[in-house]
C-alpha cells in the first residue's frame, strides 16, 4: 500500500478536529476513513469517507507538493469517464478527488459509509462491466455521479 493513502487518511483526521470540526453539516457518526485503495494505471485510487463528503481519491503516480489546484482533469476507468477536481493541501501534496456523497447525512453509521465507499470503487474499477450500448464507444462514456450511483449508464439522472 501506498504510505500516501495512510498520510491522506491523518491529514484529513487532522482537518476534521481542525477547520470542520464546527462543519453544520457533518455527519457526527462518521469518521475520517480511507477505503479500498488500490493501483490504477500508476496511481492510486480510492475513497475517502469524512464527516462531511465521501468522494473518490486518486493519488498521482508520483507523490508531488505542486498542484493544478482546482482543475478539473477527465480520468477513464473500466466504468467510464469520470471528472476530478486538483488539489494540493499543504503538509499533504497534490491529488484529485471526484465527489460521491456530499454533504453525507444518509449514512447512519461509518459501516454503511465504508460499505458505500467500497462498492463505488469496485464498480468504478470493475474490468467486467457489461458491453456498452449499440454505437456506444466505452473508452468514450461519460458517467455522471448521479447515473452512477443510481446504478445507471452513461449522463443517467
Amino acid at each position: 500500500m501506498d504510505p500516501r493513502v495512510s498520510e491522506l487518511e491523518r491529514h484529513y483526521a487532522a482537518v476534521a478536529r481542525g477547520r470542520m470540526a464546527d462543519f453544520p453539516l457533518a455527519n457526527g457518526a462518521l469518521a475520517v476513513e480511507a477505503v479500498g485503495f488500490r493501483p490504477w494505471e500508476g496511481a492510486w485510487l480510492g475513497a475517502l469517507v469524512t464527516p462531511w463528503a465521501l468522494n473518490l481519491v486518486r493519488l498521482p503516480p508520483v507523490p508531488t507538493g505542486g498542484s493544478r489546484s482546482g482543475r478539473k482533469t477527465e480520468y477513464r476507468f473500466p466504468a467510464g469517464a469520470f471528472e476530478f477536481v486538483e488539489a494540493a493541501d499543504e503538509g499533504f501534496g497534490a491529488y484529485a478527488m471526484c465527489s460521491l456523497f456530499s454533504p453525507v447525512l444518509e449514512f447512519a453509521d461509518q459501516q454503511a459509509a465504508r460499505t458505500t465507499a467500497e462498492a463505488a470503487v469496485s464498480e468504478v474499477l470493475d474490468a467486467d462491466r457489461e458491453a456498452p450500448e449499440a454505437g456506444q464507444d466505452a473508452a468514450k462514456r461519460t458517467m455522471s455521479r448521479r447515473g452512477f450511483l443510481r446504478g445507471g449508464g452513461a449522463g443517467a439522472s
